[in-house]
Formats: structure tokens, C-alpha cells, sequence
């Protein structure tokens, strides 16, 4: 009878080792797992707050999000046979995805040329950004190309949309490509005067003295802290007098003289 309480002992004792190892082999498991994915979120992740954290980062992403499904759509309109029979409408797939792909590419580079211009300039602020934006208007070979590609690629959405009516295709992607594609230059040009709107507004309160750190950080001027300056000192007055500690037993400074004397 005891052989077989032992042997009931080491098979319950070695069924609890192995789901133990089972348990811990699982656990590292899942840490390695762990780990692999917040590795892959962290480099997904990582371009995105690099954008975001540079002026500009609102339009970068709102350009993205309109003009990637776009060229997604345009693609599609592609694929479709009874577009790709339509000459016209082929043609404005072709003439959109050029144009969606334009448009993202051209937001980066406009953010890329404003930070690079603010970096190197000798001033900081919302005043700065908008002489350095103002700069770029005036005087960038890109810029001036894209306003008359911005201009054409608006007439060339709307010719999209009759040509389509006019070849009577069934898909509706060619439609909804050229509305994503005029939403985003809605929304470029709102964006253009509410920015610079707002920096203007916002270099006049710097020059009166006004600042704010969430303007800094939404122009991405972030200032660095003050330094610490201590008080200056008069020492005409002398140095000042430390207090004397009092005598043990709670005496006055006169009972301490008296005792003192005795």
C-alpha cells in the first residue's frame, strides 16, 4: 500500500513539474511575443510622431488619409474592365492616382522645407515661422510649380466626374476618387488661411509680450526653460545675521549671561 502512495505522489508530482514548465515555457513565451510587438508598433509609430511633432503635422496627415484611399480607388477604376474600355475615364484614373500621390508627396516635402528653414534660422517663435513660411511662398521653385498643378488637378476632377457620366460606367470609384481628391483641396486651402491666420495672430501677441507654450508646441517652436538667477545681493547692508541656537533646558539669553558669570 505504500509503494502505491508513493508512486500516486511522484505521478501527481511530475504532472504538476511539467504544467509548471509548461506554464513558465508559455509565460516567456508570450514576453518574447510581447516584446516583438511593441518593437513593431515602436517602428510603425515612430514616423508617425516625427511627422506630427513638425509644423505642419496636421496637413501631412489629413493629406494622407484623403489622397492615399484616393489613389487606392483610382487603382481600383483601373482594374475595372468596363472603365479601362472607356478611354476618357481610364484617363482621369491614370491622371488621379498621379495627382493623389503628388499631392502626400508634396506635403512632406512642405514640411520638410518649412522645419529645415526654421532650424537653420537665427530666430525662434511664431514671427519666425511665418517669415520663414512667407519665404518659401515668394521664393520656392516647388511651391510655385504645385500651386498651377493644384489649380489644373481641380479642373481636371471635375472633367473626371463628366467624363464618367458620360461612359455611364457602373463602379462609382472614379466618382469618389474625385471627390476625395477635392475634399482634400477644400481643405488645403481652409487649412492655408486658418494657418496662417492663427500664426499672425500669434507673432502679435509674441511681439507684446504674450507667449504660450501650446502655440510653441502647435507652430513646434518649443522654447527651452529659463535659467535660474539668483537674487542679487547688497552688501552694503553686511551680512546677515544666522540665529543663535538657545541654550539647553529652554534659558533665556539672559539667564545663560547670569550663569555664565557665576
Amino acid at each position: 500500500m505504500f509503494y502505491c502512495f508513493e508512486a500516486g505522489q511522484r505521478l501527481c508530482s511530475g504532472a504538476c513539474d511539467g504544467c509548471g514548465n509548461a506554464c513558465e515555457s508559455c509565460g516567456r513565451g508570450c514576453v518574447d511575443l510581447c516584446n516583438l510587438l511593441g518593437r513593431g508598433c515602436e517602428s510603425c509609430c515612430r514616423p508617425i510622431a516625427q511627422v506630427t511633432s513638425r509644423p505642419l503635422g496636421c496637413f501631412v496627415i489629413i493629406a494622407a488619409i484623403l489622397n492615399c484611399p484616393a489613389a487606392a480607388l483610382a487603382y481600383s477604376t483601373l482594374t475595372d474592365p468596363q472603365a479601362r474600355d472607356c478611354k476618357d475615364v481610364s484617363t482621369f484614373a491614370y491622371g488621379a492616382l498621379a495627382i493623389a500621390l503628388i499631392n502626400f508627396i508634396f506635403s512632406l516635402y512642405l514640411q520638410w522645407r518649412l522645419d529645415a528653414a526654421i532650424r537653420s534660422g537665427p530666430q525662434q517663435g511664431a514671427r519666425a515661422v511665418l517669415q520663414q513660411a512667407n519665404g518659401i511662398v515668394l521664393y520656392d521653385f516647388g511651391f510655385c510649380i504645385y500651386v498651377f498643378f493644384f489649380v489644373a488637378s481641380i479642373v481636371f476632377c471635375f472633367l473626371g466626374i463628366g467624363w464618367w457620366q458620360n461612359c455611364r460606367v457602373k463602379s462609382w470609384n472614379a466618382v469618389w476618387t474625385a471627390v476625395l481628391l477635392l475634399l482634400f483641396a477644400f481643405w488645403t486651402m481652409i487649412f492655408a488661411c486658418c494657418w496662417g491666420i492663427s500664426v499672425g495672430c500669434w507673432g502679435a501677441l509674441e511681439s507684446l509680450g504674450v507667449s504660450s507654450s501650446l502655440a510653441s508646441l502647435f507652430f513646434g517652436v518649443a522654447r527651452e526653460p529659463p535659467a535660474f538667477v539668483p537674487p542679487p545681493v547688497d552688501y552694503r547692508q553686511g551680512p546677515a545675521m544666522q540665529p543663535q541656537p538657545s541654550p539647553p533646558g529652554g534659558a533665556t539669553a539672559s539667564q545663560a549671561l547670569y550663569a555664565a558669570g557665576q
